[in-house]
């Protein structure tokens, strides 16, 4: 090679790191990063995840078994005023109550049990000189009822100025006046007592007292527990009762302490004590300040009460008027601290409750720590084998990059940099390609590049020698490689855009379709391949709050960023509007000019062509797979399709004079017949094709891999079969026949929509032919658009709206085991609507149109209305019910005019009881529209209706917290979800998982779809309540009557 050399590269200009940017040593900085956030997110998650909510854990645990002792508490109190006014409205019924006192006998019979002290009734005078006619009975724990009269003695103090006796009437009536704990001087014995007032035509006739020993008081306190004890107090911190664990409430002379003397005792007890005091200056405070406090009433009680100083009369007072103070009723508890408490031995947390219908409060004390530690300890040991774990997998980290990255780049720059001192030595160099990975690759880059500068340098070499200039052909290299990289880039984000399970469509910047995927497809007003080179706006039509939108891509004009369009944004299908979120990105070049855009959509529905809520998959009268199961077969035959290039057929079949039948015989009689095609369709079609019920007088058969001559010789069989039998209807025989449509299917363009639309329009040609044939459709057959259709069933439903051809209709729900109260039964509410030949069909033909359409709103109200009707015509139907389930929409969630519509039928017929009515409102809906769930069930619970979840999964932790919030009576599963749940164990288990989810949320469970035998066996031995489908029952025309409903 001639030419001039170039200049030697010196080895000491060769770059060598220095140590601290070595390749090794970053790694292993990042790995010590890695393990810092590793330990500080365990730390962090610990406390968020663990320890924070174990704490909560353990304080409502706490809150629970506090709130348990004051329910025990209170049922105690309840029943002593209980019997207190029995004893009253006995004693006191007769014009002398000594004189008719009850006997022994008859007082235990009133009293129940011998757990109180004493029983006194106390007449009250008439005059200061009358005869006192009390008596007083002392109930010993055992052996006979003592009668004692002490008190009538003129010698003693009258009864009617002791402090028990005369704050009695200032309490409320019903209702128990409280002492303080004392010693009873007949019983000899710890007690409080209750004084009842009572009166007669408004007048104070006199007073019971039952006397409560402090020992029963105890009792719902609890055995000892190591670790927690309770306490009660009275309005003034005497301590009334307590547990075992906490002793030394009396002393030796029987004294009772309060809880100064306690924190006197033990200095431990002083905040506590403290707090208490607080607490009842804070409640005197605010006694004051409200309308009960009475300052007459307070001198009232001083005046007629022995030996009471006005501050003791204002604290009896005001054990009877704090009770009544706004919120006493519900409080809900208030949490303190002891550093270290006596009795536990460390730290402990108090909870205090107020005591409903009394001054007192319960507190019960816990150890702060129990519970805590072993999980403490247990996180400690499992965060140091996580510790160590992670250290040893970062150390075989570091080992293997050093291994595996670091020493073959060391050996690349060794060998890159050994003796190339000059440039043609360099370009000489060959790097070892053997390697099956980066490097490898990355030695053949380097090769190739030495081989191209080689190449250069000849040719370089070559035309100087020639004098002549090659840049031309560097050009079209140049060019070449511009051209091959754009086609890589260009296939690149066709098979990206293709992968997108997101509708995603690229156009160029004259709003040109260049690119689009095929989850765009349902979206567009043509197919994918025919919107390729069409303009945008041709292709998809949008519309943002109802005003069209045009020109898209020139909205990026200038927008360096890109644009979202989230509220409003619908696009218009041939399934009506559907609303969608639209990113709109810009692609710019170099300059900055807007080269194109791409779509993101992003439909706010879970899928376009998904069943609407609540419509069932099965029809009723059948219990042949409805038209919602045809579609779905349709699609995923479709789909297969871009694959398998195979033909299909779909064979609808039309039920010919059933009109003259139904006005002839009744509606009953169509039925029948229906059902018998049905179960002879069902017997045809064992051995080729699938069966579906798809409207009133509508069967579909799919049959795969055929050709249109078998597809036309099967429908012919299958009208024939029809046919052959005649079916009795009364007194006379029918003979059924049959017009059927066939249509082939095969191009993955189609849609389910596409290919019944044509069946249909064979269909309708057979008919117009004579009925009783078979036609196979062409395409000069006229197909009835989707708007036309939607248009028929939107007239249909404003003509059962106005003329009342909707009709009600129920379904009968088998309790898997026979209720206990031997009450009604449980049905589903359906609704039918009538078109212009007589026909009734089901919720599943006519509930798309209404939704798009805005209708089902109105449709719910009219079955309320028809339902109240009915109920309010026929009231012995209400008595054989214990409940109707009616499902509500979307649209009825969200309507505020609904409740007013439902509170307005219950006032206009309240002989309807609420808790009869159970709407139904599916978990996606729930989900879907949770503010309106929540409001709409509290308000209905208000009414006294009861509430059922459809389509129950509570597959996301967000579901399951709406269904906690959601105060639901029962949950509906579909059985159609487990089609092999007698044999799959997996399905069998995550339908057991749903029941006892249901079970742990206090929910009873229905299961609806149960078409067969064994579903029913399966489904009760996982525990269902209540069962419903056509092996059950078949829907009856609005019968509430569990015989007729069964047959």
């Amino acid at each position: 090679m001639s030419g001039p050399r170039t200049t030697d590269v010196s080895p000491a200009a060769l770059y060598r790191p220095g140590y601290r940017n070595t390749l090794h040593l970053k790694i292993a900085g990042i790995l010590l990063v890695v393990a810092v956030a590793a330990a500080a997110a365990i730390v962090v998650g610990y406390r968020l995840l663990v320890q924070q909510p174990l704490a909560g854990s353990q304080r409502q645990f706490q809150q629970e078994a506090a709130l348990r002792i004051r329910q025990q508490l209170v049922a105690q109190l309840r029943h002593t005023e209980t019997v207190a006014a029995l004893i009253g409205a006995s004693a006191f019924s007769q014009n002398d109550p000594a004189a008719s006192s009850p006997n022994p006998g008859e007082l235990l019979s009133i009293i129940g049990d011998r757990q109180y002290a004493g029983v006194g009734i106390w007449p009250q005078p008439r005059s200061a000189d009358a005869a006192r006619r009390s008596a007083y009975w002392i109930v010993p724990a055992s052996g006979e009822i003592q009668l004692r009269h002490d008190y009538n003695d003129r010698r003693v103090a009258p009864y009617d100025h002791e402090r028990w006796y005369t704050p009695a009437p200032y309490a409320q009536r019903g209702h128990c006046a409280w002492t303080e704990a004392y010693r009873h001087p007949l019983a000899q014995r710890e007690v409080v007592s209750c004084a009842m007032a009572i009166y007669a035509q408004d007048h104070l006739v006199g007073v019971v007292t039952i006397d409560l020993p402090l020992t029963a008081l105890a009792q719902p306190l609890g055995p000892a527990d190591s670790g927690a004890y309770a306490v009660l107090l009275s309005a003034d911190n005497q301590i009334l009762a307590a547990d075992a664990t906490f002793g030394g409430i009396s002393s030796s002379k029987g004294e009772i302490r309060n809880l100064a003397a306690l924190a006197q005792r033990d200095d431990r007890y002083n905040p506590l004590a403290l707090a208490m005091h607080r607490q009842r200056e804070t409640w005197l405070e605010n006694l004051r300040a409200s309308s009960l406090y009475s300052s007459d009433a307070i001198d009232r009680l001083e005046s007629g009460t022995r030996a009471l100083a006005r501050a003791e009369s204002e604290s009896i007072l005001a054990q009877l008027w704090l009770p009544q103070l706004p919120g006493a009723e519900t409080d809900a508890g208030h949490w303190m601290t002891l550093d270290s408490d006596p009795i536990i031995g460390g730290r402990a947390e108090i909870t205090l409750l107020s005591v409903p219908g009394t001054a007192w409060r319960l507190l019960r004390i816990e150890s702060a720590a129990q519970g805590v530690n072993s999980i403490e300890r247990a996180f400690a040991r499992g965060t140091a084998i996580i510790a160590a774990t992670l250290l040893l997998a970062l150390l075989l980290t570091y080992g293997a990059l050093r291994f595996v990255v670091v020493r073959p780049l060391r050996r690349i720059n060794s060998e890159v940099s050994r003796g190339t001192h000059a440039l043609e030595e360099a370009l000489l160099l060959t790097l070892d390609e053997s390697r099956r990975d980066e490097f490898g690759a990355l030695a053949h880059h380097y090769n190739e590049r030495s081989r191209q500068l080689r190449e250069l340098s000849a040719r370089s070499a070559g035309s100087q020698r020639s004098g002549g200039n090659n840049a031309n052909a560097g050009d079209s290299t140049e060019q070449r490689v511009m051209r091959r990289t754009a086609s890589i880039q260009t296939a690149r984000l066709s098979a990206m855009i293709e992968a997108s399970d997101k509708p995603t469509i690229v156009c160029n910047a004259d709003g040109t379709v260049e690119l689009i995927n095929d989850a765009a497809s349902p979206l567009l007003q043509c197919n994918a391949r025919q919107a390729l080179g069409r303009s945008l706006d041709d292709v998809l039509l949008l519309r943002i709050f109802g005003d069209p939108v045009t020109e898209l891509i020139g909205r990026l004009a200038g927008q360096a960023r890109a644009l979202d369009y989230r509220d409003g944004m619908e696009a218009m299908t041939d399934h009506g509007p559907v609303p969608i979120h639209l990113r709109l990105v810009p692609v710019t070049s170099d300059n900055h000019q807007l080269d194109g855009a791409i779509l993101v959509i992003e439909p706010r529905v879970a899928t376009l062509e998904a069943p609407a809520q609540g419509s069932s998959n099965v029809a009723r009268l059948t219990g042949l797979p409805g038209r919602t199961a045809l579609e779905r077969q349709l699609r995923s035959l479709l789909d297969t399709a871009t694959v398998a290039h195979r033909s299909h057929a779909l064979l609808l079949i039309d039920v010919d004079r059933l009109k003259d039948l139904n006005e002839r015989s009744g509606r009953s009689a169509g039925d029948d017949v229906l059902i018998h095609i049905g179960e002879r369709l069902t017997s045809e079609t064992q051995r080729i094709g699938s069966l579906y019920h798809t409207g009133s007088d509508q069967f579909a058969v799919v049959v795969e891999n055929i050709n249109s001559e078998d597809a036309c010789r099967y429908a012919d069989e299958l009208r024939q079969a029809i046919a052959a039998h005649a079916i009795q209807i009364e007194d006379e025989e029918f003979i059924a026949t049959a017009s059927i449509g066939v249509t082939l299917f095969s191009d993955p363009i189609d849609t389910p929509v596409d290919v019944i639309r044509r069946a249909e329009a064979a269909c309708m040609r057979a008919k117009s032919d004579g009925r009783n044939r078979t036609v196979l459709h062409d395409a000069a057959m006229v197909v009835q658009p989707a708007a036309a259709t939607d248009a028929v069933w939107v007239r249909r439903i404003h003509d059962g709206l106005e003329r009342d051809l909707f009709h009600l209709a129920t379904q009968y729900l088998h309790p898997t085991t026979p209720p206990a109260h031997g009450g009604g039964a449980l049905f589903e509410l359906l609704l039918t609507l009538e078109d212009e030949e007589g026909f009734w069909n089901e919720t599943d033909a006519y509930r798309g149109a209404a939704e798009r359409h805005h209708l089902i709103a109105k449709i719910d109200r009219w079955m309320l209305k028809a339902l109240f009707k009915c109920l309010g015509q026929y009231p012995d139907r209400v008595q054989q019910c214990d409940g109707i389930v009616v499902h509500l929409s979307a649209s009825s969630l969200t309507d505020r005019q609904l409740l007013d519509h439902l509170v307005d039928l219950f006032s206009k017929q309240p002989e309807v009881p609420p808790p009869l009515l159970c709407f139904e409102i599916d978990e996606r809906t729930m989900t879907e529209h949770a503010q309106a769930a929540i409001a709409f069930s509290e308000a209905a619970r208000a009414i006294g209706c009861k509430l059922c979840v459809g389509h129950f999964q509570a597959s996301r932790l967000a579901d399951l917290s709406l269904l906690r919030r959601i105060p639901a009576d029962c949950v509906r599963i579909d059985a159609s979800e487990f089609l092999q749940l007698q044999s799959d164990a997996i399905e069998q288990t995550v339908a057991g998982a749903r029941i006892k989810l249901a079970r742990d949320l206090r929910r009873q469970v229905i299961v609806n779809n149960v078409d067969s035998p064994w579903q029913r066996a399966v489904w009760t031995r996982l525990g269902a309540d209540y069962l419903q489908g056509t092996d059950i029952a078949r829907s009856t025309p609005m019968v509430f009557d569990v015989t007729e409903a069964k047959h």
